[in-house]
């Protein structure tokens, strides 16, 4: 009974303990990702609103793209994949500003049911599809990292082996994500653009998917990586 009582007096002080890591590595981060909300905007039918916001969103997937050519041993470590978290969502939010806009929400809806609009839904929906699944994932990480530190402090060699196949299993997971979210390549640029605006507009949000793609691809794969040799230095 006592050790039981230990374990779980171990368990919530690691909750505790780990509680910031996990906002960044798996918590509302990648969820906001996809959903952020800008405020305090200025009036949305100005063309000097549209043409910031454009500058914006190019700035952020410049230095998206930047943070993912840093060398090592920067590129991998844990702080540069949560700088990559943070910079996707920077992205995001510069994104959702730009389509509060109405010229911009003019543009997609008179153009809706075409090629490129349709790919860049289903773009977007495989991002959502691909955070959720990563969050899920990130928690058993962390859940069988807690496992293998506390079976190797017992000296449980059973526990030990475990907790490691448990953690192969959830990079064999990771590495699915990779080949998932790389599906969402850049959506068709129009055939037959109406005009110069929706040529802009198509020819950002590729861009933005394009940016998005890559930097969330690094990002599983560094996941994977961090994991992969905590497991090997635990043998």
């Amino acid at each position: 009974m006592n050790r039981g009582r230990s374990y779980k007096e171990e368990e919530k002080t690691a909750e505790r303990d780990d509680a910031s890591c996990l906002l960044l590595w798996g918590g509302d981060r990648p969820q906001s990702v996809i959903y952020s909300r800008g405020s305090g905007r200025r009036p949305a039918d100005r063309e000097a609103d549209r043409r910031s916001l454009l500058a914006s969103l190019e700035d952020e997937i410049r230095a998206l793209r930047s943070w993912q050519s840093r060398p090592e041993p920067e590129s991998g470590s844990p702080d540069w994949i949560c700088a990559g978290l943070a910079q996707i969502e920077l992205l995001h939010t510069s994104l959702d500003d730009l389509l509060q806009l109405l010229q911009a929400q003019d543009t997609l809806r008179h153009r809706s049911s075409t090629p490129w609009t349709d790919r860049l839904l289903d773009d977007f929906l495989r991002f959502a599809d691909a955070y959720g699944s990563f969050r899920s994932v990130l928690i058993s990480l962390k859940e069988t990292q807690f496992e293998l530190q506390t079976a190797i402090r017992r000296r449980d060699e059973a526990r030990v082996a475990s907790s490691i196949r448990s953690q192969k299993r959830i990079q064999k997971d990771l590495a699915k994500l990779v080949v998932s979210i790389r599906e969402a390549s850049r959506s068709p640029a129009p055939a037959l653009a109406a005009d110069a605006a929706e040529r802009e507009m198509a020819g950002i949000m590729r861009e933005a998917t394009a940016a998005t793609t890559m930097a969330s691809a690094a990002v599983f794969l560094g996941i994977r990586a961090v994991s992969s040799s905590a497991s090997e230095s635990k043998r």
